[in-house]
């Protein structure tokens, strides 16, 4: 919807969105201060009475709860952000192939993959030895975390599992094939030859009857 003809109208619907707890009198006033606040709550039912303020305030309403959600774009850019968050982005290596903290050109997307900067004032030493020292330290984000959440929003990790599956599925349908064939094999069948005392017990058996 378009902005309100009506620019104190449109004043007091944005000032009315940008109020916390969302007072109608309030909002007015601000535009209107010199309005009781008897006057200012009368004034403000009668706005919202009028169609095209109250289509404008819940459309602004709207677009501000919108924007205050990220979207699947933003979320990914943010783990991304953190899976590629490096400890190099914070330090530098001095000439002497010493580690230094500089955080001179940090810049806000790469300030995501902080969680945890503190500092430390102390003197080390004492007497005319003594000097004044401050120590940094940082922690960056759970690097892991992030690029699994990412592994499994593209599926990386679903081939894998179903040939896994696909691997037991066909060594149980094998066994149990064999366990079928054992069930109703038949001996001297070419799934369940013979053994050899059986055959050799036959051979006595003629002889005898022969005899």
């Amino acid at each position: 919807m378009a902005v309100l003809k009506n620019a104190k109208h449109e004043a007091v619907a944005l000032a009315y969105l940008a109020d916390p707890e969302k007072i109608g009198w309030r909002a007015y006033k601000k535009v209107y201060p010199k309005s009781s606040q008897h006057a200012a709550e009368t004034a403000f039912s009668r706005l919202l009475n009028n169609v095209e303020f109250a289509a404008r305030v819940a459309e602004t309403h709207e677009a501000a709860a919108t924007s205050a959600v990220m979207s699947a774009t933003e979320v990914l850019e943010r783990l991304t952000t953190l899976g590629r968050g490096n400890v190099l982005d914070f330090m530098r290596i001095t000439k002497d192939g010493d580690p230094a903290i500089d955080f001179s050109e940090i810049t806000r997307a790469k300030a995501e993959a902080l969680v945890e900067v503190t500092t430390e004032d102390f003197t080390d030493g004492r007497g005319d030895d003594a000097r004044d020292v401050k120590r940094i330290k940082f922690r960056l984000a759970d690097k892991r975390g992030a690029l699994d959440l990412l592994g499994k929003h593209h599926a990386l990790f679903t081939e894998r599992h179903l040939r896994e599956f696909g691997g037991v599925a066909d060594r149980l349908a094998a066994a149990l094939l064999r366990t079928d064939g054992k069930k109703h094999g038949k001996v001297g069948s070419d799934r369940h030859p013979p053994r050899a005392g059986h055959a050799a017990k036959g051979a006595r058996k003629g002889q005898r009857a022969r005899a």
